[in-house]
């Protein structure tokens, strides 16, 4: 056999070349978060309905306009703003439903405690459900997106989920508090719409776009002092605790 014959075509070197191995993990991310963003917009209607992915395209829409802002290269911002969307229409059944479980439980127990120290049982409901709201069920949001996000970044391999949950995840938990306030605090308390345009729109779908867009543009710092507060712990399994009776 000559020597040319065991050379390499140009084709076979360009497969080999990390810049074409590159390309083939980005195409195929792609369409891997293309497919997951339709799946998951069926999974969303089919149990919550259109609020899954109104929600989830404000979300993913805010995110999408704070990565043109920030810079990020088109790719960066196309599989960002389709995890993101994939992972709110994921996320948000199991979600909304512990809030349905818990929100009840919370607030009976503050008007128990409000009644006991002479005081109007609403305000120890609403008191309640709202600290509630911005703690151990801001925790319990954040522990399912971050585990959902890497999923679906990561092929759906879940090797490293438990650190990918604990990074920086006090920082993220004081942000994600402070950009879903409104909508924590309304939906907590059973304002679950807002009329806008003659039309009863989700209160996270109107809170969304803006919370995404600055956690985008101005990502929490690792290690910086947001709040006084400690973030609860998020339990190895995913989900955090909910507050001792």
């Amino acid at each position: 056999m000559s020597p040319a014959a065991n050379e390499e075509s140009p084709l076979e070197k360009e497969v080999k070349n990390k810049k074409s191995e590159g390309f083939i993990r980005k195409a195929a991310k792609l369409v891997f978060l293309g497919a997951t963003a339709a799946a998951t917009t069926a999974l969303g209607i089919a149990t919550v309905g259109t609020t899954a992915p109104l929600i989830a395209g404000a979300f993913a829409g805010g995110g999408l306009i704070g990565s043109i802002v920030k810079g990020n290269s088109l790719y960066e911002t196309t599989t960002k703003m389709l995890r993101d969307y994939s992972v709110i229409n994921t996320i948000i059944t199991p979600i909304i439903g512990l809030g349905d479980i818990t929100y009840p439980i919370v607030g009976g127990w503050g008007a128990q405690a409000a009644t006991a120290a002479g005081l109007n049982p609403l305000i120890g409901s609403v008191a309640a459900k709202s600290t509630y709201a911005l703690t151990a069920y801001n925790a319990a949001f954040l522990t399912a997106f971050k585990g959902a996000n890497h999923l679906y970044d990561n092929f759906l391999n879940p090797k490293g989920i438990v650190p990918a949950i604990r990074e920086n995840f006090t920082e993220e938990w004081a942000r994600v508090a402070k950009v879903f306030a409104p909508g924590y605090l309304l939906t907590a308390n059973n304002i679950l719409t807002l009329p806008i345009a003659g039309y009863a729109a989700p209160v996270f779908a109107l809170n969304a776009p803006f919370a995404n867009y600055i956690n985008t543009v101005y990502p929490p710092i690792p290690g910086a002092k947001q709040e006084k507060q400690k973030a609860p712990a998020p339990a190895p399994g995913g989900m955090v605790p909910l507050p001792a009776h």
